[in-house]
């Protein structure tokens, strides 16, 4: 009983703490946390997406390779899909000034090639910063109707390929398999719901929030 009183004590006491964080520090934590659930992730049921990713110190560019794609999920009534990937730098408050690219739409197949890849000016503090990351997004292109989310992965910016020496290019540099994934509801009680409480009087947290229940919405109205 002791334990379980203690444990919950620090659950409030890490809670309280929290709500007295900065909003950009808890959007920092946010991320931290998915690319820890992404270096965890192990079902691939949502399929695999294969990139490459350095930093030209030279050029003062982050350079990102979207190579493909395997098993992405069906979303179309002939049991294939569109994709194409959207790359987004984030946070948003440390690279607010990057609009997401995207990929080329490739037809009807759920074993994509892609090989395209995006360069933005970005600093090596920018790459450093606490959270710093890309998040990859996997569509299914539809035509008359909006868009379709296959899943998501991200990639962590802070130990990237050429921040403390030359990466030597796309030629040196080991393609990383991300597991795609597709988000969950919030518990209640984390990181996300303190965020969301914050989105009345908070642009930066409602910004953040809203696109990701609207998300979370999307891919349960697809289930």
């Amino acid at each position: 009983m002791d334990l379980i009183m203690s444990e919950n004590c620090k659950l409030l006491l890490n809670y309280l703490k929290l709500n007295k964080t900065s909003t950009e520090e808890l959007i920092e934590l946010y991320y931290l946390e998915k690319l820890d659930e992404q270096v965890h992730q192990e079902s691939s049921a949502f399929g695999i997406l294969n990139v490459k990713c350095y930093y030209s110190q030279e050029r003062e560019k982050l350079c990102i390779q979207v190579l493909s794609a395997s098993n992405v999920i069906p979303l179309d009534s002939n049991g294939l899909s569109d994709p194409f990937v959207i790359v987004e730098l984030c946070p948003k408050h440390v690279f607010n000034r990057y609009e997401p690219k995207q990929t080329k739409v490739v037809k009807k197949t759920l074993h994509p090639l892609f090989e395209e890849h995006f360069e933005f000016v970005v600093s090596v503090g920018n790459c450093r910063h606490r959270g710093a990351c890309v998040l990859f997004t996997v569509m299914d292109h539809d035509i008359i109707l909006t868009n379709d989310f296959a899943g998501e992965a991200y990639f962590s910016l802070n130990s990237v390929p050429g921040l403390s020496s030359d990466a030597g290019g796309f030629d040196k540099i080991k393609q990383t398999s991300l597991i795609l994934s597709q988000p969950q509801a919030s518990s209640g009680n984390d990181l996300f719901s303190i965020l969301e409480g914050r989105g009345n009087c908070d642009k930066t947290a409602q910004e953040l929030t809203k696109k990701r229940i609207q998300l979370i919405e999307k891919v349960q109205s697809q289930s």
